[in-house]
């Protein structure tokens, strides 16, 4: 049925796709997964010209109901999460995660998704809270490690123990994930932190060359290039930076 479904939006009959997912449903109206299909499908694929959902109260009722049928899976707290952020109603996602988190208590990328929502929220602790739980499940969780690492290089006082555990945890998520500018950029931004702007200016500089131009983070990370500059005493290259 998934294939079916696909080669139908591949062909760009979203609609067919809908009264494939419909008869399934009417077929088998426990299958908590084909509720989150076609929630997916009317939130992402059936779209009005002006691109808004078109059926939004569907769209959360498919969604809900594939939690209810089946509080295991993830895919339909993911996408019912969307939903809310897309609709602007953020404490209805965190709500959403936080269902998630409790019924699937050891799943990391729970953990981590909950950690972002929170510092979306600037609920600062709650994240760093979710983003501990999600490196302890999983120790591979490279984006759980650099989102700690930054929130902890953002909030610890100079020489402070948590800036030491800042930097192990930069670098290990530079280990896991060696091609990633903001691994880069967090990496040089706790060895500011730690006033080591010599070793912080390469990594900002890779990181500023991974961007693309329109990049939306490419002005702050120049920023934070610009203070690395500074502090190294090269106020010709802060200026230009800034």
């Amino acid at each position: 049925l998934e294939q079916l479904i696909a080669a139908d939006l591949v062909e760009r009959k979203p609609e067919e796709a809908l009264m494939r997912l419909n008869s399934a449903i009417q077929a088998n109206p426990d299958a908590a997964s084909l509720y989150a299909l076609r929630g997916r499908l009317r939130m992402f694929e059936l779209r009005g010209k002006d691109g808004r959902i078109g059926s939004p109260e569907l769209v959360e009722e498919d969604l809900s109901t594939a939690i209810q049928k089946d509080p295991s899976g993830s895919d339909a707290y993911r996408f019912l999460a969307a939903f809310y952020e897309i609709s602007g109603r953020m404490p209805d996602a965190l709500k959403t995660y936080e269902s998630a988190r409790d019924n699937q208590p050891g799943n990391a990328s729970v953990r981590l998704v909950l950690g972002s929502l929170y510092e979306v929220d600037g609920r600062k602790t709650a994240a760093m809270a979710e983003y501990e739980e999600a490196v302890r499940l999983d120790p591979k969780q490279g984006v759980a490690r650099n989102n700690l690492a930054w929130l902890l290089a953002e909030s610890a006082p100079n020489d402070s123990p948590e800036l030491d555990r800042a930097l192990e945890l930069a670098q290990d998520a530079r280990e896991l994930m060696p091609a990633d500018a903001n691994v880069a950029d967090t990496l040089g931004w706790v060895l500011y932190r730690k006033n080591i702007p010599v070793a912080a200016i390469p990594l900002f500089r890779e990181a500023i060359g991974q961007l693309e131009d329109g990049s939306r983070v490419r002005p702050l990370m120049r920023f934070h290039l610009a203070q690395a500059y500074e502090l190294n005493g090269q106020l010709a290259e802060a200026i230009a930076e800034i």
